[in-house]
Parts: C-alpha cells; sequence; structure tokens
C-alpha cells in the first residue's frame, strides 16, 4: 500500500509514508487517494473539512473513512458523493448528528458501513494506555517533558 498523509506541523516522516502534505495540499493529495482515512481532531479548522469540494477532489470510486469526529464531515455533502457515485461508500464510526436518528438516509444508504462509535477501541488499546501512563509517571517524576499533552491553543 502506498501511504501519503497530511499534517500541519512540520517533522520527520515516518518510513511507512511516502509523502506528508500540509492542510493546504489536502485537495491535491485526494486526488490521489483509494481509501481516505479521517482522523483529525474536531476544530475550526476541521470543521466541514470534507465538504462538496473534498468530495469532488477525490478520486472516483474513493472510499471514506471517517474515525475522527461527525462535524469533520458535511453528511449532506458526503451522501450527494455517494449518491452519484463520486465515491465508492463510506466507513464511518462518527456521524453527524450523533447518535444518528433510526429514520437517518445513511441508514439506508447501500454503499455505507456504521460502527457505534468503537474505532478508539483496539486490542492494544489498553496496553498502550497503560504504557504512556508508566511513561509519563517516570517522566513527571524525572522533571522531562511529558507525552500527549493537551495543547489548548490548539483545541486538543
Amino acid at each position: 500500500m502506498r501511504v501519503i498523509a497530511t499534517r500541519r506541523t512540520s517533522g520527520e516522516r515516518p518510513s511507512y509514508v511516502e509523502r506528508i502534505g500540509k492542510p493546504e495540499d489536502l485537495l491535491e493529495l485526494l486526488g490521489e487517494a483509494d481509501v481516505v482515512a479521517v482522523c483529525v481532531p474536531l476544530t475550526t479548522e476541521t470543521e466541514r473539512l470534507f465538504d462538496a469540494r473534498a468530495f469532488a477532489a477525490l478520486k472516483p470510486g474513493a472510499i471514506l473513512i471517517n474515525i475522527a469526529r461527525g462535524k469533520v464531515v458535511d453528511t449532506q455533502a458526503m451522501l450527494a458523493a455517494l449518491d452519484s457515485g463520486q465515491i465508492g461508500g463510506a466507513c464511518l464510526d462518527v456521524t453527524d448528528p450523533e447518535p444518528l436518528p433510526a429514520d437517518h438516509a445513511l441508514w439506508r444508504a447501500k454503499n455505507v458501513v456504521i460502527t457505534p462509535h468503537v474505532a478508539a477501541d483496539a486490542q492494544l488499546t489498553d496496553e498502550r494506555s497503560w504504557e504512556l501512563l508508566r511513561d509519563n509517571l517516570r517522566r513527571f517524576g524525572a522533571g522531562e517533558p511529558l507525552l500527549n499533552v493537551v495543547d489548548k491553543q490548539a483545541g486538543y
């Protein structure tokens, strides 16, 4: 698999990522993607990030996976892209609105899979959480910077 990504900060590219763009490169990168995994925090910058323009920029038939927050995706624009065939399908762990009403069109879409907001619950989630806690306790005791500190200015 060829992995391309965006991120707002600079830094070394992980070995498994072929190319990293900035947020302003998103529309260009969408045209290269067969599958898009959305995993961004919900901020004023990312609300409705996947709107009609983003769906139009996607490679026809691409699959959208949203494990971020429901409001990152414009639901009506996604439904239009699904109905037109612009995107081949969507896998949604989160929706807008959430919870999704029983009569919502997403439940009837044949090319949509909806999971019950469980993407963060993986086989190693608990193990990694405990490792992070132990490492941060050690760091705190040693006077070192902590990992995964919330940036209040960024909003996450």
